[in-house]
């Protein structure tokens, strides 16, 4: 971040929850330890910075909607 903000804003750091996710699954898919891989690569590749929040995976109910925050939400944070 631009060191203006930092001096004039406290930050918090409030990192990604997969725990959150527990239990959710969908199609054979668990949205808890795909968020954990997800985010265990990106710290390899990037930095813990841009680790994906627990959130964006709070409502999904179907395939569509998966595939729909990966392309509209995800993949944008990483690009």
């Amino acid at each position: 971040l631009d060191t203006a903000l930092r001096r004039r804003f406290s930050f918090r750091e409030m990192p990604a929850r997969p725990d959150l996710l527990n239990g959710q699954e969908l199609g054979g898919v668990d949205l808890q330890r795909l968020l954990s891989t997800i985010n265990e690569r990106v710290e390899q590749l990037l930095d813990k910075d841009h680790h994906i929040g627990h959130s964006y995976f709070m409502s999904i109910s179907s395939g569509d909607d998966l595939k729909r925050v990966f392309a509209n939400k995800v993949l944008p944070l990483l690009d």
